[in-house]
């Protein structure tokens, strides 16, 4: 199984994605515990996830986390965040389907290479329809909040994106219950 770093290194080198790899456009690797309970997904970075080469450090990264450390309570040693595709696409585009799916081989590697986290909190409809299980054909509005077993020990909590709550503020309280109930069923679960 391959550590992090050749993870990442696996990305960079990946054809599939020369067209992203545009002048100023670089690799946004995942951050946080290497041995994560929770691992949190999104959809790509932004710009100033590019310029920074870190996820969610933007507005809407502001927002969940503190959603994640101030509602939910969860730890630094918890989770570890990423995104589904990890360049930047360009004017800020939603990833394509091809995108999506030349993806999906590193994402399952950095999860291996977190050693299987227990929890994936799909942040929007993108990470959702990643993980989604099969049957599964709600979309993110109507199972945010709610933790879906996969397997057997192995959960899939979808959230709406923050930016949707940076846009809708008469949403916020509806996503922050969503994230205080998460917390709740974290430490009952999992602590």
């Amino acid at each position: 199984m391959p550590d992090l770093a050749e993870t990442y290194d696996a990305y960079r080198e990946d054809p599939a994605f020369a067209h992203l790899r545009t002048e100023g456009i670089v690799l946004v690797p995942g951050e946080g515990s290497s041995t994560p309970k929770v691992m949190i997904v999104g959809e790509a970075p932004g710009a100033t996830e590019n310029l920074q080469q870190r996820p969610f450090v933007g507005a809407s990264g502001r927002v969940l986390r503190s959603l994640i450390t101030d509602v939910a309570g969860l730890d630094a040693e918890d989770y570890f965040i990423t995104n589904t595709v990890k360049y930047r696409p360009p004017g800020n585009r939603t990833p394509t389907v091809d995108e999506i799916e030349d993806s999906l081989p590193h994402l399952r590697a950095e999860f291996g290479a977190l050693g299987a986290p227990k929890v994936i909190i799909a942040v929007g409809g993108i990470a959702l329809m990643v993980f989604r299980p099969r049957g599964e054909t709600r979309g993110i509005l109507a199972c945010a909040g709610e933790a879906i077993e996969l397997r057997r020990g192995n959960w899939l909590v979808p959230m709406v994106h923050p930016a949707y709550g940076l846009r809708n503020k008469s949403f916020r309280p509806t996503m922050e219950k969503h994230w205080e109930d998460f917390g709740e069923w974290f430490r009952k679960e999992f602590q």
